[in-house]
C-alpha cells in the first residue's frame, strides 16, 4: 500500500504526491529519474467503468467528444486497456466542490492509448502499423493519446508490459504508437511458440536495457 499522506486540499496547501505504489503484490514505478538514472514509468491495464453509485448518464446528459464518452462507460460495457503511469497521487484528505467526481482515495495520473469507440480496441492507424511491421503473435500495436487523464488506484486490473515504438533502426524517433507484449499464455499454439522464442534472441539485442529481460521473465512465468 501508499504510504500514509499529509492532510492536504486544493484550497492553497499542497497535495501527495508518489513515484512507486505496492498493489496486491505488484510494485508500480512512475519516476522521472529512478535513483537519479533513467525514467521509470511503469504500464498497467486500467479497467474503464463508472463508479457504482453511477449509472453512466447522472454526471454527464450527452457527453459528445471522445474523452467523455470514454469517462461514463456503463459497468456491463466496461473493457481494459494499457495506459502509462505518470505519478500517483493522495487525494484522501483533500477537499472538493459539491460538483465534482473526485473521491477522496488515491489516484494516478496517466497517459492512455486511444481506443476505438466501437470496438474498445485499438485505432486504424496502430492496425496499419501493427500489420506494415509483420503482424507479430505475440503483440499488439496502440496509438498513445496526447493528453493526461487521472484515474482511480484502484481501476488498476493488471501490470502489463509495453515498449516504445520506433522510425528508425538507431531506435532514436518516436512514434505516436507503443507496442503492448501479450502474456506468455496468449502466444498462438505451441508450435508458434518455438519460432517465438526464436525471434526474441534477435530482440534481446535490440533491447538490452534491464526492462526487457524483466518482460521475458514475466512472460515466461505466467
Amino acid at each position: 500500500m501508499l504510504s500514509q499522506g499529509r492532510e492536504s486540499t486544493f484550497d492553497g496547501t499542497s497535495v501527495p504526491g508518489f513515484t512507486c505504489l505496492n498493489l496486491n503484490g505488484n510494485i508500480y514505478r512512475a519516476h522521472p529519474s529512478y535513483r537519479s538514472g533513467e525514467e521509470w514509468f511503469d504500464h498497467v491495464s486500467v479497467k474503464w467503468e463508472d463508479a457504482p453509485e453511477y449509472d453512466g448518464v447522472a454526471r454527464a446528459q450527452a457527453p459528445t467528444t471522445p474523452g467523455e464518452r470514454r469517462g461514463y462507460v456503463h459497468r456491463e460495457h466496461s473493457y481494459l486497456s494499457p495506459a502509462r503511469i505518470c505519478m500517483f497521487l493522495d487525494l484522501r484528505h483533500c477537499l472538493f466542490k459539491d460538483d465534482s467526481d473526485l473521491q477522496n482515495q488515491f489516484y494516478m495520473v496517466i497517459v492512455s492509448v486511444a481506443t476505438d469507440l466501437e470496438t474498445k480496441g485499438p485505432l486504424r492507424d496502430a492496425m496499419n502499423r501493427f500489420t506494415a511491421l509483420g503482424s507479430p503473435a505475440i503483440a499488439k500495436f496502440w496509438t498513445m493519446e496526447e493528453g493526461f487523464r487521472l484515474k482511480l488506484v484502484s481501476s488498476i486490473a493488471d501490470p502489463v508490459f509495453v515498449l516504445q515504438d520506433f522510425s528508425d533502426n538507431d531506435m532514436l524517433v518516436k512514434t505516436k504508437y507503443v507496442i503492448e507484449i501479450k502474456k506468455y499464455r496468449e502466444w498462438a499454439t505451441n508450435g508458434q511458440r518455438c519460432i517465438i522464442y526464436k525471434g526474441l534472441r534477435v530482440l534481446i539485442f535490440m533491447y538490452t536495457t534491464r526492462k526487457l529481460l524483466s518482460i521475458l521473465v514475466f512472460m515466461l512465468v505466467i
